[in-house]
């Protein structure tokens, strides 16, 4: 039981650091090669 609870946890962990990752690779991206679009999404998403 103890050992399901250890793995899940370490499966969320890894789930959130790479979306973390991700979502910060994206927004640089983002932001190097067209910034004007990048404010506009985030004045349409707010």
């Amino acid at each position: 039981m103890i050992h399901h609870v250890l793995y899940f946890y370490i499966m969320v962990c890894l789930a959130v650091t790479i979306f973390n990752l991700s979502y910060i690779v994206k927004q640089r991206v983002t932001q190097w090669h067209k910034p004007h679009l990048f404010d506009q999404w985030k004045k349409e998403s707010k």
